[in-house]
């Protein structure tokens, strides 16, 4: 089995090429595709590739995949080929540590990037607000976030930790902020969104991203929120931190993603796709 999940339509042509001197009569071939190749201007390379690469082996023996269910539909359509969806595999299942009612930690994780929310999250720290002591921003140093009078607490972080760290961090984490590009991630899923959902905290981002798909599942369209103003994202927040109704709906989200999003289903999955 040939399992490639990160590539550009040159790595496939590669692997293509490759294995036209390589045996072929007990070669399977899968493609997990994570992003949107299928509205990229080079999408008739990547199905064409597909095409030449399914004829190299039998038909049962080529498979696609995916992590997130809009992104398999869009594709299946577009490839014409069916598509599973897959589990995103975060084995570890972080407990929470003791919640701090007096000061709430939100983490914006990851190296900054702006399809990630950038600006929106530099927008949080420069504005004043009488919430200021209730909250704590948490970001990458490269970020260059700064703390104004008035303002939220800023702490930074190393912009690659360490998994132990990360895993702190995600038990100390209140609520998580993904003010992520409606789209770049319209159909493409987050890590981070998912981890931070099995973790217990509260995932807040935007509309018409696959997160708000995800939340939206477990009527949680509280948490898909505008990021304009700042003061409201922040009196949102608090809103939404002490709400206990949001509180259960979240528990039933996470016990539905601890029984998905895990090894043994992933490795499941791929058992199904061998036998069929």
């Amino acid at each position: 089995i040939i399992f490639v999940e990160r590539f550009i339509h040159l790595q496939l042509l590669s692997l293509w090429l490759s294995l036209l001197f390589l045996p072929r009569k007990n070669l399977y071939i899968w493609i997990l595709y994570r992003h949107n190749f299928h509205q990229h201007k080079t999408n008739f390379i990547y199905k064409l590739i597909n095409k030449l690469l399914k004829k190299l082996v039998e038909s049962n023996h080529f498979c696609l995949f995916s992590d997130s269910e809009l992104l398999a539909e869009s594709m299946s359509k577009y490839f014409e080929e069916s598509i599973t969806v897959m589990p995103i595999p975060h084995t570890k299942f972080t407990e929470k540590l003791g919640e701090n009612n007096d000061n709430y930690i939100c983490w914006w994780a990851g190296p900054p990037r702006e399809e990630k929310g950038w600006n929106i999250i530099k927008n949080l720290t420069k504005y004043p607000t009488n919430l200021s002591h209730k909250f704590t921003l948490v970001a990458s140093k490269s970020a260059d976030l700064i703390s104004v009078d008035n303002g939220v607490k800023v702490i930074l972080t190393d912009d690659n930790l360490p998994r132990q760290d990360y895993e702190l961090w995600l038990s100390k984490t209140d609520i998580m902020l993904i003010p992520y590009d409606p789209i770049a991630y319209q159909e493409r899923t987050s890590g981070v969104f998912t981890e931070s959902v099995i973790a217990g905290n509260i995932p807040i981002t935007t509309r018409k991203t696959w997160m708000a798909r995800e939340l939206s599942k477990y009527n949680l369209e509280e948490l898909i929120i505008e990021w304009d103003h700042p003061k409201k994202v922040w009196e949102k927040i608090t809103l939404i931190v002490n709400s206990e109704q949001t509180k259960r709906k979240l528990k039933e989200m996470q016990k539905a993603y601890r029984d998905f999003h895990n090894i043994a289903n992933f490795a499941h999955q791929f058992k199904i796709s061998f036998h069929r």
